[in-house]
């Protein structure tokens, strides 16, 4: 090995938890010691959010070292980048808050919706969702703005 950087290892502790006694905890570091940084989805996440990762919903795990880790991270990749991708969300159920003009609609509304009638639409997920919306906005949120007559 060139230098003491080029591995990441991973090392998995005994689950303690009674509520939830499938799950066990993963710490990664590299062989510096140090946390590499940690994309999930194409989002920048910390060692807490990959924790409660469902190892279940894994679809691959990929792992930058060096020059191909500082080129896509710049500085933030320095140490290493550990990038998980999730099996397709799209395979999974959710419901999305929905609300058209401020109002909280079913998503029939929204279906029923004429698509001319629509100004914008944003979506909103993880904490912005939840920030904005709390529990309510957990599986993310749309927000329609409909054009003014």
């Amino acid at each position: 090995m060139k230098n003491s950087n080029e591995r990441i290892s991973a090392n998995q502790f005994e689950n303690n938890d009674q509520r939830n006694p499938t799950s066990s905890s993963i710490q990664i570091k590299n062989v510096n010691g140090k946390t590499p940084l940690i994309v999930i989805d194409g989002e920048i996440v910390s060692e807490e959010v990959m924790a409660k990762l469902d190892q279940e919903t894994i679809e691959s795990i990929d792992v930058l070292k060096d020059k191909s880790a500082t080129a896509l991270y710049g500085d933030k990749g320095k140490d290493g980048v550990l990038i998980i991708k999730t099996k397709a969300k799209g395979l999974k159920e959710s419901n999305p808050l929905v609300v058209l003009d401020g109002k909280i609609v079913t998503k029939t509304e929204m279906d029923n919706l004429s698509p001319h009638s629509i100004e914008s639409i944003n979506v909103l997920k993880g904490k912005n969702a939840t920030d904005l919306y709390a529990e309510k906005g957990k599986d993310g949120v749309i927000i329609i703005t409909s054009k003014k007559n």
